[in-house]
């Protein structure tokens, strides 16, 4: 997905117009709320009114503490953005196309080992997130399982063997924290079941904060495949 900028709603609309005229419509169209002129909300309506933009999709930029005043149904990121709110916010406008768009990226990696890796523990609440992250497991050879917060995740490690925890830093009931310093916890002595966390923070306060609560390393959301393979290289480990 190539992005392209336009300078205020008139560009916005010359851009758009221009793109369908060459059979190439935007699959999604971020807006800024705050523009001189026509503003996001009015041109959120113009772009949703005109029949040559329905394969658009539309998301809100919008100021915290400032109504959309916006009738037209549309995703909203609020200002200042953060990376991960804004990838996940375009994961769940553009749906199965942003999980086939991962299907088909990590379908370039090489295949996969007969028989498989090991097992590895996703823990991730956000269900995009959940099917991205298992699909490019499974094409790392790995076998997975996925839950949706680190109570659950707790639960699973009960349940069996792992190689490795992929672990979400934020997620409800229980953090990715939270879990990991349970988890070392309940180990007490046994087998140390490497955990990684998966954080849209990559200041050095949130790394020490991952390695404090006991993870052993790190990666970036959104998860890039060629890291991913080297976390797994690096920390999975074969479980009997």
């Amino acid at each position: 997905m190539r992005p392209q900028a336009a300078a205020g709603a008139a560009g916005a609309l010359d851009l758009l117009s221009l793109r369908v005229e060459h059979g190439e419509a935007f699959r999604l169209a971020l807006v800024d709320l705050r523009m001189p002129g026509m503003d996001g909300a009015a041109l959120i309506e113009r772009i949703a009114g005109d029949p040559r933009y329905r394969a658009t999709r539309l998301v809100m930029l919008n100021s915290i503490g400032i109504p959309a005043r916006c009738e037209t149904p549309a995703a909203s990121v609020s200002k200042p953005i953060k990376r991960i709110a804004l990838f996940e916010c375009i994961c769940r406008v553009l749906g199965g196309a942003a999980e086939r768009q991962a299907e088909a990226v990590s379908l370039r990696l090489p295949s996969p080992a007969p028989g498989g890796r090991g097992r590895i523990l996703v823990a991730e609440d956000n269900p995009v997130n959940q099917r991205v992250a298992k699909l490019q497991v499974q094409r790392l050879g790995f076998e997975v399982d996925v839950v949706e917060n680190g109570a659950a995740a707790l639960t699973a490690l009960e349940q069996r063997d792992y190689s490795m925890v992929l672990m979400d830093c934020q997620m409800p009931q229980m953090d990715g924290y939270e879990a990991t310093r349970e988890l070392r916890r309940r180990q007490n002595g046994s087998r140390r079941v490497p955990v990684v966390a998966m954080t849209a923070n990559a200041f050095a306060a949130d790394r020490e904060a991952c390695l404090q609560a006991g993870m052993d390393d790190y990666l970036s959301k959104p998860v890039e495949l060629r890291a991913l393979e080297e976390v797994l290289q690096r920390w999975a480990e074969p479980v009997g």
